[in-house]
């Protein structure tokens, strides 16, 4: 599932909430010891370990980058223990409405996320029968 990332999504210059200037920081809360910034709203997103000078999504405030943690660690244990990555990422796509290309929690906003969760909790509902 590639996703066509910009030069600009992968290089933030400007922030997407606000419009404020972003700057590439050091930071040891990041794997990669980078992250990008908003120096106006302080959103934020951690950059790859490999690549530190390349985001991992858009910004964020910090309650949709705790949200996409825990909607990514409910759809990872879904997938690892139904199998197959690719096809729980499709079947996600379908129910929220999206291509699969787009369906990519780093680049997903609030919003998005809690219907994810609702989605994938539902999941866990139908197989344990809860």
């Amino acid at each position: 599932m590639p996703l066509n990332i910009s030069y600009e999504l992968a290089h933030p210059k400007t922030c997407n909430l606000c419009g404020g200037r972003v700057v590439l920081l050091k930071s040891p809360k990041y794997k990669s010891g980078y992250m990008y910034s908003c120096e106006n709203c302080h959103a934020q997103v951690g950059t790859y370990p490999k690549n530190p000078d390349v985001a991992m999504g858009i910004l964020a405030d910090s309650e949709t980058r705790e949200m996409r943690i825990k909607v990514h660690k409910l759809l990872d244990r879904f997938w690892r223990s139904q199998g197959g990555r690719t096809k729980r990422y499709e079947k996600l796509a379908e129910e929220l409405g999206i291509e699969p290309n787009d369906c990519h929690l780093a680049y997903m906003q609030l919003d998005t996320l809690k219907q994810a969760e609702q989605i994938l909790l539902r999941w866990w509902r139908e197989k344990y029968d809860i």
